[in-house]
Parts: C-alpha cells; sequence; structure tokens
C-alpha cells in the first residue's frame, strides 16, 4: 500500500491510536460482522442482498437528503448524521479496500473539524471526509453525489488493482 502524505501529521497518527475511536471502528465493524448494524433505521428500502451496492447507495442517499431538508439541519450532535457517516464511509471500506481513519481538527493542512473519513489504499492528494460528504449532499441535493465519488474513487481502485498484477 502507498504512504499517503496524511501518515506523516503526527497529529493524524496519534489520532489514529486514541483508544475512543479504536472501539468505534471495532463496534462498527463488529456490528456489521454481526448483522446488528443494517442501517434500517435510517434507511428503511435498503437492499437486503448487498447493502453497498451501486443502487443501494443511491436509496442511501436519497433518504439522507428526505431525513435533511437543509444544510442548516446536518449537525455532528446529530446521531442520524453519525449513522449515514458510518453507512457511506463503510461503502467504500467494504467495496474499494479503504480504511476508517479520524481526521482530527488541523486548520494548518485544511481540516477544520474532527471528523470520521476513510484513507485509500492507492495514492491520492485527500482522505474522504464524511462530514463533509453528508454537508455537500445536503446543500447541493442532487442525489447523484454518493455514486459521483464512490463512482470515481471505483474507477481508481480498480486503476490501482489491475497495476499490481
Amino acid at each position: 500500500m502507498e504512504r499517503n502524505w496524511w501518515w506523516d501529521v503526527p497529529e493524524f497518527v496519534r489520532a489514529q491510536q486514541d483508544p475512543r475511536f479504536q472501539a468505534w471502528v471495532e463496534t462498527l465493524t463488529t456490528g456489521l460482522d454481526l448483522c446488528v448494524i443494517d442501517f434500517k433505521n435510517i434507511i428503511p428500502e435498503l437492499p437486503e442482498d448487498d447493502m453497498f451496492s451501486d443502487e443501494a447507495i443511491i436509496i442511501a442517499e436519497r433518504a439522507f437528503i428526505d431525513a435533511f431538508p437543509d444544510l442548516e439541519s446536518v449537525s455532528l450532535g446529530d446521531d442520524r448524521v453519525w449513522d449515514f457517516m458510518k453507512y457511506l464511509g463503510h461503502a467504500f471500506v467494504d467495496k474499494l479496500e479503504c480504511t476508517w481513519v479520524w481526521q482530527p481538527r488541523l486548520p494548518s493542512v485544511g481540516w477544520d473539524f474532527d471528523s470520521p473519513a476513510v484513507s485509500m489504499p492507492w495514492p491520492t492528494i485527500a482522505l474522504l471526509d464524511m462530514y463533509t460528504m453528508m454537508t455537500s449532499t445536503a446543500d447541493r441535493r442532487t442525489g447523484k453525489e454518493w455514486m459521483w465519488v464512490f463512482g470515481n474513487n471505483r474507477r481508481r481502485y480498480l486503476e490501482w488493482k489491475s497495476a499490481q498484477k
């Protein structure tokens, strides 16, 4: 795996070692493995056979837009926002070999708030910050944001996998 620049930021590295973040990831992963977490509380129409399929991601974004009428309604204090961040981030973890990371507030590198993010295994210029995905989706309201970002990253993932052969 390529080493992206954020692994050279001491604050970022320390954030990954925080026991609270590690427990958050473990709880999410175990909950999904044991089928205790299925996201039906926020996405009732989620397909049973593949909760991270393209169709499922489109359905999930529609549920998010229905739940949050505007940008101002999206808050890190809202558990539903956290549930949607977990859903979308885990689609990248499940389908594209990404890794959950904690993006600490660090304005000097452009990180304006603490947020879960995903780190891609291929070379890239940025983390995929889940809170920014939520706010931009609530603001744009196209219903196409998540699949556009996911599709572009899937293309990069497939290119990266192909180059490893």
